[in-house]
């Protein structure tokens, strides 16, 4: 009898000494978790445009001047407009070609499909035939026009919709 008191004795033990182990190696190697106000005060920004040479320069810009820890960037084709989530985005900028079929096509409809409209920026060269009624947009003679002027003008109108 004595053996079987003993045997409980060092098995209560050992599952202690387990529990307390398991329990620190869990706290030790866990993935920190993400601070909920992090998460907040993350921007993230949409920039959808179309394979264009002229754009990339533009791009640049913006990318250069709101690279941050608090600020997250992505690119798209704009033919993958209609995949978005527009309540997944601080802003959504759309850099549009006139000449582009596919432009006439997927940013109207996208737009109209958005509830929030001032999450938008539309930057396009002027000369398009579509009309687009309440959001933010930007006419140029030329998406490459002054160059240097586009992206401060851009990544101004972006912080605004921060604060949004």
């Amino acid at each position: 009898m004595k053996f079987i008191g003993k045997a409980v004795v060092v098995f209560i033990i050992f599952g202690a000494i387990s529990i307390i182990f398991l329990t620190w190696h869990s706290i030790q190697h866990s993935e920190d978790e993400e601070d909920p106000r992090e998460k907040e005060l993350l921007q993230r920004v949409l920039i959808a445009t179309e394979s264009d040479k002229s754009e990339d320069s533009v791009v640049t810009g913006i990318i250069s001047q709101l690279t941050s820890p608090s600020i997250d960037i992505h690119l798209i084709e704009i033919d993958q407009l209609n995949l978005v989530n527009e309540h997944d985005w601080s802003a959504i900028v759309i850099l549009s070609a006139p000449e582009s079929l596919t432009t006439e096509k997927e940013v109207p409809v996208f737009i109209k499909n958005t509830e929030v409209k001032d999450k938008i920026l539309l930057i396009r060269a002027s000369g398009s035939t579509v009309a687009i009624v309440d959001i933010d947009e930007i006419n140029t003679t030329a998406i490459n026009e002054n160059l240097s002027a586009t992206p401060d003008e851009i990544v101004s109108r972006i912080k605004s919709m921060f604060n949004k």
